[in-house]
């Protein structure tokens, strides 16, 4: 599957992202029509030429083993996935949401009859999987297709998947980098130290980890807003970003606080007593993610300005500074030297992407509360540290007493952007 995953990036040349930003900032219907079925067609044609070349080096190196039904997993996921892309870019939400769980039931359904009643195996699974993915992309392609003038089926215009594929290269050097990098930790874990280093930051990293799917759907709701709002209002787009990073940050920090607090019953609960010491390291890997999150987000907004080079930039950057800390440290402090390391480039990458944001001219002011929430935090990790029980109590209230402030403020200011927005909705008519 992971093999699957990597050949279906590369195969969308990077224009999952800029097929998103080039829909969302175009407001005229009939451009909106060429976009999708230049990209569409254009997707078509990439699928058939990688699956063409993959049966092509399977003749010529037997070894790979590469089976039809893998090829036809490649092609309904890849397919499923850019097309996501395109009602993503129209803002077709809902309809992603009702194929996205449509996907699931189908996939979870398919499962239990090949795999569990007729016991196929493997072969079961990846039939199952491109079912699962099959019937959505009959979904799909009937709401994109429904309004749409059959004329505008077969169109492939030149100039605008050049424009596209310009615009995309860097994005997708970075999306190939990411495969690396998100494994990154892992593998020099597994390089420098134990098998047993690597249980415990595997473990530590899987329940931060499982966020992700959370911050992955809010952005597919938030990139192509803010491409939107960055051309028609920009100080509504800088409003969504700021709270956008606020909210971030004070439940991400309660998250971490938790396991401050409970991590070691929740592990003993969750895995197995045995990595029981692995909490604190759960509690400093959710600390990392409000910056490395927010970074995110910021990179979202550089690409949403034109600037596509900014994240691989970003990105490459910090990643030859993990691997000189990694080198230096983990043999010297073992598997939590990666976890500070982790903290420290998360903030470095928060700072780079805020940096490039002020070179572009977006200023957001985010001072107050990051500064409150992490402070507060800080001394509540050194109050752990130390062990002192008067020092946890009062660290903790402090931590609570400021994130509360912090939800209320950040509750008021998308009340009144709210309010304000209606307001200006009642004076238009």
């Amino acid at each position: 599957m992971a093999m699957i995953q990597i050949f279906s990036t590369v195969a969308s040349c990077g224009t999952n992202t800029a097929i998103v930003k080039f829909l969302a900032e175009e407001n005229d219907a009939k451009k909106k029509e060429k976009i999708i079925f230049s990209a569409i067609n254009m997707q078509l044609c990439a699928l058939l030429i990688t699956a063409g070349l993959a049966v092509i080096c399977n003749n010529f190196f037997s070894y790979l083993d590469i089976r039809p039904s893998y090829l036809m997993l490649f092609l309904s996921l890849s397919l499923f996935t850019y097309l996501n892309a395109v009602l993503q870019g129209i803002s077709y939400f809902k309809i992603i949401s009702v194929v996205n769980a449509l996907s699931g039931a189908l996939k979870v359904g398919f499962v239990a009859i090949f795999v569990a009643y007729f016991q196929f195996g493997l072969e079961g699974l990846v039939v199952s999987l491109i079912l699962s993915n099959i019937i959505p992309i009959g979904l799909q392609l009937y709401i994109l297709y429904k309004n749409s003038s059959p004329s505008s089926y077969i169109i492939l215009d030149a100039a605008i998947l050049k424009k596209m594929l310009i615009f995309s290269y860097p994005l997708y050097l970075n999306n190939l980098f990411s495969i690396a990098f998100n494994k990154g930790y892992t593998l020099l874990i597994a390089l420098l130290l134990s098998p047993t280093a690597v249980a415990y930051y595997s473990i530590a990293e899987r329940i931060p980890d499982l966020l992700t799917q959370a911050r992955q759907v809010y952005a597919t709701v938030f990139f192509p807003e803010i491409v939107s709002l960055l051309k028609n209002d920009p100080n509504k787009a800088k409003h969504l970003l700021k709270i956008t990073i606020e909210l971030s940050f004070v439940l991400l920090t309660a998250a971490s606080f938790v396991f401050f607090v409970a991590g070691e019953s929740i592990i003993g609960l969750v895995f197995s007593e045995d990595y029981k010491k692995s909490a604190y390291a759960v509690a400093l890997l959710l600390l990392a993610k409000p910056f490395l999150y927010s970074g995110s987000f910021m990179g979202q907004t550089l690409v949403a300005l034109g600037q596509n080079k900014a994240p691989f930039r970003i990105n490459i950057a910090i990643t030859f500074l993990i691997v000189g800390l990694c080198f230096y440290y983990l043999p010297r402090y073992g598997y939590m030297a990666a976890i500070y390391i982790a903290l420290f480039t998360s903030f470095i990458g928060y700072v780079a992407n805020n940096a490039y944001l002020r070179y572009c001219k977006i200023y957001i002011k985010l001072g107050e509360i990051i500064s409150g929430m992490t402070l507060s935090f800080l001394l509540v990790a050194a109050s752990f540290v130390i062990n002192e029980k008067i020092l946890i109590y009062i660290s903790s209230s402090i931590f609570c007493c400021i994130w509360a402030v912090c939800i209320l403020y950040i509750f008021k200011s998308i009340y009144a952007a709210t309010k304000k927005r209606d307001m200006v909705h009642v004076i238009a008519k």
